[in-house]
């Protein structure tokens, strides 16, 4: 059996013309990996810092890590794409071009007796109800639809805007125990897990549970600093 392979909130398209090389370049290299001794790719959300598709039109970022899933797929690697808070809008290129399986939800995956749950981690924060609330808004089919009338090069841009507010939101946000963040979590844990593997906060973390359920955050790929993935062979997490 092959490796597992985790990763989450790479924001392509985020940073400035030479951090984005630098960072796809590091992402080229970690699927290349993936495709050496790799079973299963799991990306936990915002891959992209925004991702829309049009009828014939999708974001033209990232196109090489594009091409680099569709290989994966094509030699038989599952490659598992759960929607972000960025990168929501994800839907038939990346399922039925590229091959991969698309989550909008939080899921489990069992792997050699080892239950795992996987959740991109927003909409955890006790006093996130405005953003719940706006969430429900903008994924509705309506909202899309009426994304869809705006011309690709002005919703890009306006969507560019966007997203950089809410990145800045969310690394500027205290996800702790005030906003009763870990409440939730301490809840998903007792549900059996024995690991819950999250990103979005933007903060790598390894926390051990009062029940014995391990917290992994898988951080970001933003910042200059090292890009956070994580591999599962003979069932132990190793970060990169």
């Amino acid at each position: 059996m092959g490796a597992l392979y985790f990763i989450s909130d790479v924001h392509l398209g985020a940073q400035s013309p030479a951090e984005e090389a630098t960072k796809e370049a590091l992402l080229l290299d970690l699927l290349e990996r993936v495709g050496t001794d790799g079973e299963r790719l799991y990306i936990l959300g915002d891959l992209y810092d925004f991702w829309f598709e049009y009828r014939h039109v999708v974001p033209s970022v990232g196109q090489r890590v594009l091409a680099a899933l569709q290989g994966l797929t094509s030699r038989g690697i599952e490659v598992h794409y759960l929607a972000g808070n960025h990168d929501f809008a994800i839907g038939p290129y990346i399922s039925d071009t590229l091959g991969c399986h698309i989550h909008r939800e939080p899921f489990d995956v069992e792997w050699n007796g080892t239950r795992i749950h996987l959740h991109h981690g927003d909409g955890l924060a006790g006093n996130d109800m405005g953003y719940r609330v706006m969430t429900k808004i903008i994924r509705s089919r309506a909202a899309k639809w009426l994304w869809r009338l705006i011309p690709p090069g002005i919703g890009f841009a306006i969507a560019e805007k966007v997203s950089g507010t809410s990145r800045h939101y969310t690394t500027g946000k205290d996800y702790g125990d005030s906003d009763r963040v870990w409440s939730q979590i301490e809840t998903l844990a007792g549900r059996g897990y024995d690991y819950l593997i999250m990103g979005h906060s933007h903060i790598a973390e390894e926390r051990r549970l009062d029940n014995g359920s391990v917290y992994l955050n898988l951080g970001s790929w933003l910042g200059g600093g090292a890009p956070c993935a994580l591999t599962w062979p003979d069932d132990k997490p190793l970060t990169l």
